[in-house]
């Protein structure tokens, strides 16, 4: 490989590698479409983040956090829920890049999934 290339390489990595962070994405007041209780909201958040990777607390009645560990990075959602509606928000993360409203893409990734999981987990039932 000739140093030129080389070098418009490691400029072209040196470009991007500062390009990872999206805006962050809350998903605010996304709807039941099923006729369920409060409690098997909340069951489905359980079952849907246990199957990702996710580990749940009650934090409050309708409340849970929840919180993914993979290799170095920490993410953590605050979940909250009624019989008609849930809503995802950020919480807190570690080695995710978050500043200024922005952070990692894989936080959002992660977020989508969880969401589609629970809208899974709530259309089975």
């Amino acid at each position: 490989m000739n140093k030129t290339f080389a070098f418009a390489a490691l400029l072209a990595c040196l470009t991007f590698a500062g390009c990872t962070t999206k805006p962050l994405l809350d998903l605010p007041d996304v709807a039941v479409t099923s006729q369920h209780t409060p409690e098997e909201v909340r069951l489905a958040i359980i079952a849907a983040a246990t199957t990702l990777g996710w580990q749940t607390k009650d934090v409050e009645p309708g409340l849970l956090r929840a919180t993914l560990h993979l290799r170095t990075h920490t993410a953590e959602s605050d979940i909250a829920y009624s019989a008609t509606k849930y809503s995802i928000t950020y919480a807190g993360s570690t080695d995710l890049d978050y500043k200024d409203g922005k952070i990692h893409g894989n936080y959002n990734r992660w977020i989508a999934n969880l969401s589609q999981a629970i809208q899974a987990q709530l259309n089975s039932k």
